[in-house]
């Protein structure tokens, strides 16, 4: 019996996983859609930007074991800037 709990356990996480995973996709890919409206141009740095975030809440998280908002926020900020200056670096030039 105890496999058989251990097997639905399994499936449940699994499922979580993928919506957690998808979502993830889906706001990416919703992200590339709007700035190619928006601009009119595919700015392929979105997805760089995307991770610097990412990879930034995790470092602060791990390394400073800060709650949340804060992993939040910075990791938001972080990815902002990135992006201004990506903009500013790449795409104020073209018309």
């Amino acid at each position: 019996m105890e496999d058989f709990w251990f097997e639905v356990v399994e499936i449940i996480q699994t499922i979580g996983d993928g919506l957690l995973f998808g979502s993830t996709y889906a706001l990416i890919g919703i992200g590339f859609t709007l700035i190619f409206g928006a601009m009119g141009k595919l700015n392929m740095a979105y997805a760089g930007v995307s991770i610097a975030g990412a990879y930034t809440g995790l470092a602060i998280h791990i390394l400073l074991e800060a709650p949340f908002p804060i992993v939040f926020l910075v990791s938001a900020s972080v990815s902002a800037l990135i992006g201004y200056l990506v903009y500013q670096a790449c795409f104020r030039f073209i018309p």
